[in-house]
């Protein structure tokens, strides 16, 4: 499975791509909306984007996976927030919403979401 993992905290952002590795995921980084933007635009293939919703400066996790789905379709949208999930009328169809926590959990569950989403597991 290949990821595009979006979050503004860089401490976050490290220990959750070392556990989705563990997991058996190829793990693309972008530490802002712009960097995000950015990878969606390349030619590189993704199965996925992990945001968060609030990226700091810029826009949202909401508006990042808007655009991914413009641009591909397809692609599984999981949001990851500490914050509470009661805004989910801004989310895209079909997006999954996992609340942070340990790295190590939070990788399992958005690993485990993402598998269901593309029928791998049930």
């Amino acid at each position: 499975m290949r990821i595009l993992l979006v979050d503004d905290a860089a401490a976050d952002v490290e220990l959750l791509e070392e556990w989705l590795r563990r997991g058996g995921a190829t793990v693309t980084r972008a530490h802002t909306d712009l960097g995000a933007y950015h990878a969606l635009e390349a030619d590189e293939p993704l199965d996925a984007i992990i945001t968060d919703l609030n990226l700091g400066f810029g826009t949202t996790g909401f508006d990042v996976a808007r655009a991914a789905r413009r641009l591909r379709p397809d692609i599984a949208v999981v949001y990851v927030s500490g914050e509470p999930m009661a805004i989910a009328e801004h989310a895209v169809e079909g997006a999954v919403f996992v609340r942070k926590g340990r790295p190590s959990e939070t990788a399992m569950l958005v690993l485990q979401a993402l598998r269901e989403s593309r029928g791998e597991l049930k």
